[in-house]
């Protein structure tokens, strides 16, 4: 193996911290890109750059093109991503790289999910809990939204709770916990409108007493389905052909 890519292959041990071996996968990727001969590259018909891995000389199992397209073919074969067969190589190479980062990092990230725990919990006795469903607990607002930076500002919220004031749902405080509801043919939908540029919903029913569907477990709930803030015409309409659709899933 040429130096510069066992230099790259081995550069696990530079890392410093917990968050930088999250980058690491897809930093060596781009960098073993980069050392791509010109001279093993080939321009298809289509105008599409294509290599052949460097490490393992693997080609693509397509039919027509050979070799990887650049840049992005060949990042996924790096790094296995979108369920792409990983390099052999660069699989070994990460296998070594998580069993030293967690000799070097374990204990950080323990200390850090520690704090993480430590912080929820002051912040859930200051900080306003969002009440989503029946039966999970209230969570913050950045609780479960990924990437957390997109939760609705306070204007924001103002706003999607007016929305949501106009489709028929209470907006009941109890304590520092909000939940949004609404009764609608005999069920209970709960809204979370904590995402930024979107409402998501939940629909769910008690079974009734006795029957077997109510034997632990109290309640049903379907999958969510959302209205997006940009729409705008006849959003009771869009609103109501969801949830019964959403309706008809929970009782078939």
């Amino acid at each position: 193996m040429p130096h510069d890519l066992e230099e790259l292959l081995t550069s696990y041990y530079q890392c410093e911290s917990s968050s930088e071996t999250y980058r690491w996968p897809d930093n060596v990727a781009y960098r073993i890109i980069d050392l791509i001969p010109d001279k093993t590259k080939e321009t298809t018909y289509f105008g599409e750059v294509r290599a052949n891995y460097p490490l393992c000389g693997r080609r693509t199992q397509g039919p027509f093109d050979e070799g990887f397209k650049l840049p992005e073919g060949m990042r996924r074969h790096l790094t296995g991503y979108g369920n792409a067969r990983q390099c052999d190589v660069m699989y070994a190479a990460e296998a070594l790289a998580r069993d030293y980062w967690y000799e070097q990092f374990s204990e950080e990230e323990a200390e850090n999910e520690r704090k993480k725990i430590t912080d929820q919990q002051q912040r859930r006795a200051s900080e306003l809990l969002y009440c989503i469903g029946p039966e999970s607990p209230p969570a913050l607002i950045d609780e479960g939204v990924w990437p957390p930076e997109e939760v609705r500002s306070k204007k924001s919220m103002d706003w999607a709770e007016d929305r949501l004031g106009l489709l028929g749902f209470t907006v009941s405080t109890d304590g520092n916990v909000k939940s949004y509801t609404r009764e609608m043919d005999g069920i209970l939908v709960y809204a979370d409108p904590r995402r930024s540029g979107r409402i998501d919903f939940c629909v769910y029913t008690q079974p009734r007493e006795g029957s077997k569907k109510a034997r632990g477990h109290k309640l049903r709930f379907t999958p969510t389905f959302y209205i997006m803030d940009r729409w705008k015409n006849d959003l009771p309409g869009k609103f109501v052909d969801r949830a019964r659709e959403a309706i008809g899933r929970l009782r078939i």
